[in-house]
């Protein structure tokens, strides 16, 4: 599924309490190529936390700019309400 719709996400670095959100239209091959390319350029680790899928990029980009505006804060309790463990889900293929 993570592959059939554009989506939202947000990948989240649990050492540094970093958080990276962006728009795909492959979502599993963009983190495939996005972890590959991080993996060499330095060691951190960034776990998909929150999606959202969409009919259309022009949806996503949408809803990309409002999570952009959030607060970590505000970001932290999206990511809360559907994935309150923060499990990485890119490794467990559900959805948000």
């Amino acid at each position: 599924m993570l592959e059939q719709l554009p989506a939202v996400y947000i990948l989240a670095n649990r050492e540094s309490g970093s958080l990276h959100s962006g728009v795909a239209a492959n979502l599993r091959q963009h983190l495939h190529d996005y972890r590959q390319a991080l993996g060499e350029i330095r060691k951190e680790v960034f776990e998909l936390v929150y999606f959202e899928l969409f009919e259309d990029l022009e949806q996503a980009y949408m809803r990309e700019k409002q999570i952009q505006e959030y607060s970590h804060r505000r970001k932290t309790a999206l990511i809360d309400s559907i994935n309150p463990k923060w499990d990485d889900l890119y490794q467990t293929g559900e959805e948000a």
